[in-house]
């Protein structure tokens, strides 16, 4: 299945989990992201937009290309592992054992994309502290968004459990003991599917700072 319908799928999923979220009086995005800024955030963010403190990398940079080349595989060996896990997962004697195997299957399968992508997003950000002094800023605002923005949108992961959970007890209902089988590795494509709809969402920075980093070496062609 194409990634794109895979994110499609992860919006009309959580899309019946409003019910779940705190409702807030404020609705634009500056409001938005004023909520996530405390006090001691808005000062790193001060320190990021002044001209920081910048010195040129000795280390020798990977192109663009390479670094696109590393996001590649990191999305093919996810992929193919799912693919892998998914098939090969035991499958409970009884669906009536509840949704936790299920969701620690999710959670295991979760760990190579967010170790990998993190990883990738640092090396991306250390390249460009190194390129230039606006790209140092960059870097910085960079890190700075992971770990102000990114603790609330690492809670809107770790909601996916929640999704798990209420999808599982509304194919409950399906099951019977004639087609056990055919239920279980249907529950396990949606699994499979939401761990798709993950992908596209996660590597959504480092897409960003590939970009920055592509045209910067248009720039200096």
């Amino acid at each position: 299945m194409p990634l794109s319908a895979a994110a499609a799928r992860i919006t009309q999923l959580t899309g019946a989990m409003k019910a779940l979220v705190p409702r807030t009086a404020h609705t634009g995005f500056a409001d938005r992201l004023g909520e996530l800024f405390g006090i001691g955030n808005s000062m790193d963010l001060d320190l990021a937009l002044a001209a920081p403190q910048w010195t040129p990398s000795e280390s020798e940079p990977r192109s663009a290309s390479e670094w696109q080349q590393r996001l590649d595989q990191l999305c093919k060996e996810c992929q193919q592992q799912w693919r892998e896990a998914v098939a090969e997962f035991e499958l409970p004697e009884h669906p009536d054992r509840g949704s936790t195997p299920y969701q620690q299957f999710y959670v295991a399968q979760q760990r190579p994309l967010v170790v990998g992508a993190q990883q990738l997003r640092h090396g991306l950000r250390q390249q460009l502290a190194g390129q230039s002094e606006n790209l140092a800023q960059l870097a910085q605002l960079d890190e700075l968004f992971e770990q102000t923005v990114g603790h609330f949108s690492g809670r809107g992961f770790a909601a996916l459990g929640r999704v798990l959970k209420r999808r599982y007890q509304q194919q409950l209902e399906r099951y019977s003991e004639e087609r056990a089988e055919q239920w279980h590795r249907a529950w396990m494509r949606e699994v499979h599917l939401l761990l798709l709809a993950e992908l596209p969402l996660r590597i959504k920075p480092l897409e960003g700072l590939l970009d920055t980093l592509k045209d910067e070496e248009r720039s200096n062609a």
